[in-house]
């Protein structure tokens, strides 16, 4: 009891006025900071315009005085240095100098009569890729700073120089030092009046605030508390929305515990139709290749030769079946890869045999370009096999519904990698399905044609054997997969 009583050294309101004074001379200062970087970028970007907007306005004089006294149609006379004189003199920005060169670089016209004839030899440094157009740069020269604006005078292709103008930036700072000093004094009124007020209003508040505080903090995990209302201000208000703040929660917890146990079993019931759509859209696939397999044999159409292949095709198709469904129930696990030698023409070779029964009903023409001598690698055959048999599957459905559909499977290879590029004819994609074909269950498909989950888990296996698979639209139309295997597999394929 006498905790909830004892007055602490430091109480609650002198903490709210420190803290309230401290963050007000805190938000102030960087406030005022902000506020003087802005009005000082405003005031520079002012004086910027200002300079840009006078030399260019006064290149035009100069250049049509140029050009009357190049026709011999006025007598220049001075008439450059009256200019120069003019823009020196302006009351509404302090001009340091007006510089006018030639072509070579020689000063004709200064507002320092002194240095007519002589090479600017700084023009250069202080614009090194020369001028296409105005351009404005600051400086400080001699303690000064200053806004240097360079013009070319061009007419066409013809140039008649350059002209240089250079504004002090005193003026600005002069200003921005009246701006700071009124925004002070503005800042000490406001600190004041706040810190009044928060002194106030903390000694308002800060006993019953801390008896609420005290309530609260009094809550167990059963949300049980004694407090009762016993104000009728705001600060009661307050009270009864926190007793039934935690009625609410008290029943929110509970129905929170049921919610989770229904949710669990939901969410398991639709992994399992997941999991169920995919396992059937990727063991389809080995399947109807052990079905083509059948009917070539049934059909008796096939050479003695190529039947003796069907066997042991059908044999790794059902190999295959069996590491596709281990794969995708564990598609949100890390799977240990059997890495292995293996000869990837024998791995494209195979997947083409179990389609070529489709390729050949549908009237799809096969380019196949595998060069002889390709590099060793080490992987897991089954996984890259089940690679290649999605991208052809992709490619088939791609060009399923156009005429004279063609595929092609072109292997390039590389000092350190092994390309393998699967186009079709097909309808081809935008760059927005580019960028998500690779997500899980997205697919451009009709509703049933499959799951969104062949593009994910061959992008997945490529990956854990230190490969990519890339997509892009083709310039011809259709669509290319790029499957990239790196050369030394050995070394970097993690078993």
């Amino acid at each position: 009891m006498n905790s909830h009583t004892h007055t602490p050294r430091f109480g609650l309101e002198a903490k709210l006025v420190l803290l309230a004074t401290v963050g007000i001379l805190l938000a102030t200062s960087v406030g005022n900071r902000l506020i003087l970087l802005y009005q000082e970028a405003l005031l520079e970007e002012e004086t910027r315009s200002k300079a840009v907007l006078l030399a260019e306005s006064m290149a035009r004089s100069f250049e049509y005085t140029l050009i009357y006294e190049d026709l011999g149609l006025v007598e220049e006379a001075g008439l450059l240095d009256l200019f120069v004189e003019d823009m020196t003199q302006r009351r509404d920005m302090e001009v340091l100098f007006v510089e006018l060169l030639d072509p070579q670089g020689r000063i004709r016209a200064h507002s320092d009569y002194r240095r007519f004839g002589e090479q600017d030899e700084t023009f250069a440094a202080r614009f090194p890729f020369g001028l296409e157009g105005t351009q404005a740069i600051r400086l400080q020269r001699d303690g000064q700073e200053m806004i240097e604006v360079a013009t070319p005078l061009r007419i066409a292709s013809r140039s008649w120089g350059d002209l240089i103008v250079s504004v002090s930036l005193n003026p600005m700072r002069r200003e921005l030092a009246a701006f700071a000093d009124r925004l002070g004094y503005l800042t000490l009124t406001a600190i004041g009046v706040s810190v009044l007020l928060s002194f106030l209003v903390a000694h308002a508040l800060a006993r019953p605030i801390k008896r609420l505080a005290s309530a609260m903090a009094d809550v167990g995990p059963q949300l049980e508390t004694d407090l009762q209302v016993d104000r009728r201000d705001e600060i009661g208000l307050l009270q009864s929305s926190f007793l039934e703040m935690v009625a609410r929660l008290r029943q929110s917890q509970q129905e929170q515990e049921r919610t989770r146990e229904a949710m669990l079993r939901a969410e398991k019931l639709a992994a399992v139709g997941s999991l169920a759509a995919g396992v059937a859209h990727e063991v389809n696939n080995p399947l109807g290749g052990i079905r083509n397999c059948l009917e070539q044999l049934e059909g008796g159409s096939a050479n003695p030769e190529r039947s003796k292949t069907y066997l042991p095709l059908m044999r790794q198709a059902l190999d295959r079946i069996q590491a596709v469904v281990s794969g995708l129930l564990d598609f949100s696990r890390r799977r240990e890869l059997a890495p292995a030698s293996l000869d990837l023409a024998d791995v494209i070779g195979s997947s083409i045999e179990l389609l070529s029964y489709r390729l050949e009903r549908g009237g799809i023409t096969l380019d196949l370009n595998v060069p002889d001598n390709l590099p060793a690698l080490r992987g897991d055959v089954h996984q890259l096999q089940q690679v290649i048999v999605n991208l052809l599957l992709n490619a088939l459905d791609a060009v399923g519904a156009c005429e004279a559909g063609w595929i092609g499977v072109q292997v390039q290879t590389t000092a350190d990698h092994v390309l393998v590029h699967v186009d079709d004819s097909g309808i081809g994609i935008d760059a927005e399905e580019s960028r998500r074909v690779f997500d899980p269950f997205y697919t451009t498909k009709q509703v049933g044609k499959g799951t969104g989950l062949g593009l994910t888990v061959s992008l997945h296996i490529l990956r854990e054997h230190g490969g990519d698979l890339s997509c892009l639209p083709r310039r011809e139309g259709g669509t290319r997969f790029t499957l990239t295997l790196p050369v030394a597999a050995s070394a970097k394929v993690q078993p």
